[in-house]
C-alpha cells in the first residue's frame, strides 16, 4: 500500500467518525471565495518558494507542498469574506475538523510534515490556536497537550466528533502534531489575496518593461492553474503542479505577452489621421507606383502601409526592446531580397512591357510575406510592406525597371509617369 493510499483511508476514517455532524451551513459567496484562495495560496507557493517541488490541491489537504528531499507541508486555509467573526476561535468547528483530520494523517506513521493554518482573519494572542503554533519547548508542548484533552474531554456538540479524534489519540502523535503546526494570520503575515497576489509578484522578478501587466499576467497562470488542476480532477488524479511547470508557464505569459506589447499591432490598433494623410500622394514611393500603373486602391493601401510602419517603428523604439542596430538589419534584409526578386523577374520577363514588369517585381516583394525582426517572424504583413514602401521612399529598391533613372533630377518631372 502507497504511503499517500494509507493516508487518505485514515483521513477517511476520521471523516466517518464524524459523519453525524450537523450540516454546516456556507454563502455560495463565501464558498467560492474559499476556493478560489487554494489557488492564489497556491500561485503564492509556486512563485515564493525556492528549489524544486510540487504544490497540489485538494489533495491530502486543502494546499499540499511536497519538495524533492520528501519534506512537505499539510496547509489548510479559512477564508472569510466577512470582516467580524473568527474561524479559528479555541472550540471552532473549522479549528477541530482541521486537527482531527491531520491526527489522522500522523497517525498513519507520517510524521515529518509541517502543518500550516492559514487564515485571512486575525487571530487573538490568547487563542489556543495561537498559543499551539507558538509551541517550541517540551514543557509548552505538554501543556497545550493537556489544553487539548480537556477542552476534548467536554466538547460542544458541533466539535464532538473532531474532539473525539483528538482525545482518542495517543500522547506522543498528538505532542508530535502540535510541535509541526503553524499559523499564519492576517495580523502576523500577508494572508489577504491581494497581498498573496503582490508577494507573489515580488518573487516572480517581471520585467521592468511588462512591469505595468504583472497582475494581468498572474491572472493568466491563475487560469492555467485552474485548467491544470481541472483536467487532473477530470482523470481522476491528483492535481499536482510542479515548480518547473509553473516557471515554464510564467515565462511563456512573459513572451506572449512581450510579444504582444513589443511586436506590431495589427493595423486596425495603429490609427491615421488626416494629418498623416495629408501630402503622401506626392511622395517618392508613390511616384513609384505610378510608374507601374497602380491602381487607386493599391496606392491607399501603400500609403497606410507606410505609414503605419513609421509609427510603429517610433513606438517600438520607445519600449527599448529594439535599437536602431535591429531596424538596420531588418531593413537591410528586406533590401537584399528585393535585390534577388528584381534581378530574377528582369531576366524572365525581358520581353514584357517595363511598367508590367516593375508591377510584377512591386507585387512578389510585398505581397503576403512577413520579415523576421530580432529572429523572429513578424505578424501582419502591412509592417513588411510598409518598410519597403519606406525603402522605396529611399530609392533603396524600386519597382520599375528604371526607376532610379525617372526618379532622380533627370526623371522628377514625370514625364514618363
Amino acid at each position: 500500500m502507497s504511503k499517500h493510499k494509507s493516508q487518505r483511508d485514515d483521513l477517511s476514517a476520521v471523516r466517518r467518525t464524524a459523519s453525524s455532524r450537523p450540516a454546516e451551513t456556507h454563502s455560495a459567496a463565501g464558498s467560492a471565495a474559499g476556493f478560489t484562495y487554494q489557488f492564489g495560496r497556491a500561485i503564492w507557493w509556486l512563485a515564493t518558494k525556492p528549489g524544486s517541488f510540487s504544490v497540489a490541491i485538494e489533495t491530502l489537504d486543502d494546499v499540499f507542498v511536497e519538495s524533492a528531499d520528501g519534506s512537505a507541508v499539510l496547509e489548510q486555509d479559512k477564508y472569510s469574506t466577512r470582516d467580524i467573526g473568527q474561524h479559528v476561535s479555541d472550540r471552532a468547528v473549522a479549528l477541530w475538523k482541521t486537527l482531527a483530520n491531520w491526527l489522522g494523517m500522523f497517525a498513519g506513521g507520517n510524521r515529518d510534515y509541517a502543518c500550516l493554518l492559514v487564515t485571512n482573519r486575525p487571530v487573538p494572542s490568547d487563542s489556543l490556536i495561537r498559543r499551539i503554533s507558538d509551541t517550541h519547548a517540551q514543557d509548552a508542548v505538554n501543556a497545550v497537550v493537556a489544553e487539548l484533552r480537556e477542552i476534548a474531554a467536554q466538547p460542544t456538540e458541533t466539535i464532538r466528533p473532531y474532539a473525539e479524534a483528538v482525545r482518542s489519540a495517543p500522547r506522543d502523535v498528538l505532542a508530535t502534531l502540535v510541535l509541526a503546526i503553524r499559523l499564519a494570520s492576517s495580523d502576523s503575515a500577508n494572508t489577504e489575496w491581494e497581498g498573496l497576489r503582490e508577494e507573489a509578484l515580488d518573487a516572480l522578478h517581471v520585467p521592468s518593461s511588462l512591469h505595468a501587466h504583472g497582475p494581468s499576467l498572474l491572472d493568466e497562470v491563475l487560469g492555467w492553474l485552474v485548467d491544470c488542476c481541472m483536467q487532473a480532477w477530470r482523470r481522476g488524479v491528483p492535481a499536482k503542479i510542479t515548480s518547473q511547470a509553473f516557471n515554464n508557464a510564467f515565462h511563456r505569459a512573459i513572451d506572449r505577452r512581450r510579444r504582444q506589447y513589443s511586436r506590431e499591432r495589427p493595423p486596425a490598433k495603429v490609427p491615421l489621421t488626416a494629418e498623416d494623410l495629408k501630402g503622401q500622394a506626392t511622395s517618392t514611393y508613390v511616384k513609384q507606383l505610378d510608374l507601374i500603373h497602380a491602381q487607386q486602391n493599391e496606392l491607399d493601401n501603400a500609403i497606410c502601409d507606410c505609414l503605419r510602419y513609421g509609427k510603429e517603428v517610433l513606438r517600438l523604439t520607445n519600449t527599448g526592446e529594439y535599437t536602431g542596430q535591429d531596424w538596420k538589419a531588418f531593413e537591410d534584409e528586406l533590401e537584399q531580397r528585393w535585390e534577388r526578386i528584381f534581378a530574377r523577374l528582369q531576366r524572365l520577363n525581358a520581353s514584357e512591357e517595363e511598367s508590367q514588369r516593375g508591377y510584377r517585381t512591386f507585387h512578389e516583394t510585398t505581397d503576403d510575406y512577413r520579415a523576421r525582426l530580432q529572429g523572429q517572424e513578424t505578424d501582419h504583413q502591412y509592417f513588411s510592406a510598409g518598410a519597403y514602401h519606406r525603402l522605396a521612399d529611399q530609392l533603396d529598391v524600386g519597382w520599375h525597371p528604371r526607376f532610379r533613372e525617372l526618379l532622380t533630377d533627370g526623371g522628377r518631372d514625370g514625364s514618363e509617369i
